[in-house]
């Protein structure tokens, strides 16, 4: 029904912000994805300053979610690789079935990032 990535992941997730320069990766069995980065933000976080994000004033982000969406079938996946993130750990408990964790990602697309929670 929404077929603008934009579109799709904030109507899934509208807690979250994105890159809205999602890119392209392709599997080794030849299925195209797009690879969008999702951040965790806060105006309230304690004992942090503020800087302006667009038009927004904020005082945290982190890059804490990659989301894949399958070019093919629409189907998209939250997958978490900071599991330290105090604000994406809260959204876990909250939504427990939107998110996965980064190593259910799979391996070609997960190879990209050099993260010790995904290697």
């Amino acid at each position: 029904m929404r077929r603008k990535l934009s579109e799709r992941v904030q109507e899934l997730a509208p807690f979250l912000t994105y890159d809205p320069d999602p890119y392209v990766v392709i599997g080794t069995d030849g299925r195209i994805y797009w690879l969008m980065d999702a951040f965790t933000t806060s105006d309230g976080y304690p004992y942090a300053r503020r800087v302006n994000l667009g038009n927004e004033s904020i005082n945290y982000i982190r890059n804490s979610v990659k989301v894949l969406i399958d070019a093919y079938s629409g189907q998209t996946t939250f997958y978490v690789f900071d599991t330290h993130d105090p604000i994406i750990a809260g959204y876990r408990k909250i939504f427990p079935a939107l998110f996965a964790d980064a190593d259910a990602m799979p391996a070609d697309c997960a190879s990209m990032f050099d993260t010790p929670s995904c290697c």
